[in-house]
């Protein structure tokens, strides 16, 4: 190559020939543009060809063209530009360092729409042409995979492609028009320059991680008037599989913010529990703190709680409200308890809920419905307030949480303050509770949840609380007849085997029966039955096993190993074992498998007997089976929930042997009659009806728990 080429028509040129494979890449970056630098001038590429040479060596034949260029236009790569406004609107020396001084987005998403940060690198234009690099900001997760759905500049999607295009090249396919040089940057940790930055800067190139980016080369502007459009894409995150349509859970979504590099957390310090909530993304642009994140969220998602403990947690309780603890005038210090509301007046309260719309270019949409269909009883304090929560959710999802929050903050203006003596003295702020029973006409479904407590001398606890909106009861951790209950074994234990409810009744194994770790329905074990002799009995008879005539509720769980076996297998029977001499039995069938209840009013003959059709028993299976006596003395057989048979005999009372034990797993009495064979779980007698008297003949859902064991 000529060190000093002579100037022909005002344009240098350069031949390349005979160069081996290369080393031509190394000697136009080492001499021709050191060269160019030198004199001051720019470049740009001319045509090149490429021609078969000996030996192992290409060719590269061509041109670089290099002089002065007009004066209104700057170079696709050059030295840095001058700072003189140029034609395209823009000035690259204000816009080269867009985002210093400014908070760059941090997102975590599931699918989301993103407008840019701003510009990160150039523009740089030529001959109607620009090349630039726009950010979308960090993803929480740097480690993570993602994809670019859409691309769309001045609003126009330009490429779109529904299985996403990795980091890279733009997937061709996805192109709507006219294809143009684009690349991705799903930010990472390990993501290299781009190389427009690198043919720039040289060894002083940045690769700006972990920034989401979108790089283009020679993009023709005369579309959007020869200026740069507005970049914005669709960002989904694939990490693990994940499905990014189907959004982000909320929880998740916090969990991720606060484990990233900017904030730190990690599991020991920060979690969530039972989260349902789903957004389509979480994108944050404030200059703010986590805590004050937290208090947004939970300010409109009115079922989390901010808990501080022995790590910050975000607890939702979810739409189904289930109290902690169930307080009993009994549990309360005399002094009472105080209500009180703050002043209302119906007024029209507003609240505006301001977040990003899935729909545009990351851009901030109002609620719809900002108002309830009629004027509800509030505060006259706060006429009209709005929020913005850095979610990407629809105008459904987020006019109810507007609806949801507006009544759940009116409710909660009902308070409470009250004192509980040990029974009350766990109760922290976030807890729930109900109370019971604490005078004529009392709600005793309403629930309150704990704002603040102080733990006094005496083992007393002061509590504040406010109303929660009652949207579900679920109150799995209590039984409101539980009063009514006569007979609960959990079968949690061999030594000794307890009797749960309110009495207490002394209970006894027989034979090789014993807790069954190894199959168990709830709890931590089953009573197991082998043989004949394996038995569980009352070892005491009292007045109150008498539940009839009026309704009852005789229920268990049962795991059969030999159903329809011979002789039948007795379940659970109040029964002497002698053929004659019984009160009232449930047991399985020989052959057909059914299951049979009798009753006898005279402790002889059975003068009241229910079979079910098309029980579908199998072995090895747990099923609920519960015998319920309704108000109106009909008797129903629900098997895991569903009526299998319904009886309303002429006589259904059973009748109660003084001096007979309830025995569980065989017939009782010495002679160990019609032994049953498998596990039985969790047995309950109710002296009223739970399931006919509620559901009939309808279906229900068989208890999700262990049977509760208080009020």
């Amino acid at each position: 190559m000529s060190d000093s080429p002579p100037p022909v028509d005002g344009v240098l040129r350069y031949d390349y020939t005979q160069i081996p494979a290369g080393e031509w890449i190394r000697r136009q970056n080492e001499e021709t543009i050191a060269q160019l630098r030198a004199q001051g001038l720019g470049w740009q590429w001319g045509p090149w060809e490429t021609v078969p040479l000996t030996a192992g060596h290409g060719a590269t034949r061509g041109v670089i063209a290099a002089g002065p260029l007009p004066a209104a236009s700057t170079p696709v790569v050059s030295t840095r530009p001058t700072a003189v406004s140029v034609v395209t609107g823009i000035d690259p020396s204000e816009v080269a360092n867009a985002l210093y001084g400014k908070v760059i987005p941090l997102s975590a998403l599931g699918l989301a729409r993103i407008g840019t940060a701003g510009l990160i690198f150039g523009p740089y234009f030529s001959s109607g042409n620009a090349s630039f690099g726009v950010s979308f900001g960090f993803p929480v997760n740097p480690t993570g995979t993602r994809r670019v759905y859409e691309v769309a500049l001045d609003g126009k999607v330009a490429w779109e492609l529904a299985a996403g295009s990795p980091a890279g090249e733009l997937d061709p396919a996805g192109f709507l028009g006219n294809p143009f040089d684009c690349r991705f940057y799903s930010g990472t940790q390990t993501q290299g320059p781009d190389p427009l930055e690198a043919a720039m800067f040289g060894a002083e190139a940045i690769a700006y991680r972990p920034q989401m980016m979108l790089w283009f080369s020679n993009l023709p502007t005369v579309e959007f008037g020869g200026k740069l459009p507005f970049v914005s894409c669709k960002i989904g995150d694939v990490t693990d599989g994940a499905v990014p349509a189907d959004g982000i859970n909320l929880g998740r979504a916090l969990e991720l913010v606060a484990y990233s590099l900017w904030l730190e957390y990690d599991s020991s310090t920060f979690e969530t529990e039972g989260v349902q909530d789903i957004v389509q993304a979480m994108i944050l642009t404030e200059d703010q703190s986590f805590l004050n994140l937290l208090q947004v969220v939970s300010r409109i998602y009115r079922t989390l709680d901010i808990l501080q403990t022995d790590k910050l947690r975000v607890n939702d309780r979810g739409a189904t409200v289930t109290p902690d603890l169930a307080l009993h005038r009994d549990h309360l210090v005399e002094t009472g308890i105080n209500y009180y509301r703050q002043e209302e007046s119906t007024v029209a309260r507003e609240l505006e809920l301001m977040t990003i719309d899935p729909d545009a270019d990351y851009v901030f949409m109002p609620s719809k419905a900002a108002r309830p269909l009629s004027p509800v009883p509030v505060t006259s304090s706060v006429a009209k307030e709005t929020v913005s929560l850095p979610v990407a959710i629809n105008a459904t999802t987020r006019m109810s949480l507007v609806t949801y929050a507006k009544y759940q903050e009116d409710n909660a203006r009902k308070r409470l303050t009250l004192q509980t003596m040990l029974f009350g003295y766990a109760l922290e702020p976030g807890d729930l509770f109900r109370l019971v029973d604490i005078a004529n006409g009392f709600d005793n479904s309403e629930v309150w949840k704990v704002t603040e407590s102080s733990h006094g001398a005496n083992y007393i606890n002061e509590i504040s609380a406010e109303a929660i909106l009652k949207c579900a009861f679920d109150f799995d951790d209590s039984d409101p007849f539980f009063n009514d209950v006569i007979l609960l074994l959990h079968a949690d234990s061999s030594t000794p085997v307890k009797d749960h409810s309110g009495y207490n009744n002394g209970m006894d194994l027989h034979g090789a029966a014993y807790a069954d770790a190894s199959h168990v329905k709830y709890g931590a074990a089953s009573f197991r039955f082998q043989s004949a002799g394996d038995l569980v009995t009352t070892d005491d008879n009292w007045a109150y096993w008498n539940f009839t005539p009026g309704p009852y509720t005789i229920e268990l769980w049962v795991r059969f190993e030999a159903v329809g076996a011979s002789p039948p297998q007795m379940l659970l029977c109040q029964n002497g074992g002698l053929i004659g001499f019984r009160f009232w039995h449930l047991y399985n069938a020989a052959g057909s498998g059914e299951l049979v209840y009798n009753t006898s009013s005279d402790g002889i003959s059975a003068t009241g007997t229910t079979i079910t059709s098309g029980a579908g028993l199998v072995n090895g299976v747990w099923y609920h089976l519960a015998v319920d006596k309704d108000s109106a003395g009909k008797v129903r057989i629900y098997v895991n929930g569903v009526m299998k048979a319904g009886n309303t005999p002429a006589d259904s009372i059973a009748s109660w042997g003084p001096g007979v034990p309830i025995t569980v797993g065989g017939s009782g009495s010495s002679d160990f009659q019609n032994p049953f064979l498998g596990n039985i779980d969790d047995v309950r007698i109710t002296a009223r009806s739970r399931y006919g008297d509620l559901y009939g003949d309808a279906s229900f859902a068989p208890p999700g728990s262990q049977f509760p064991d208080h009020i």
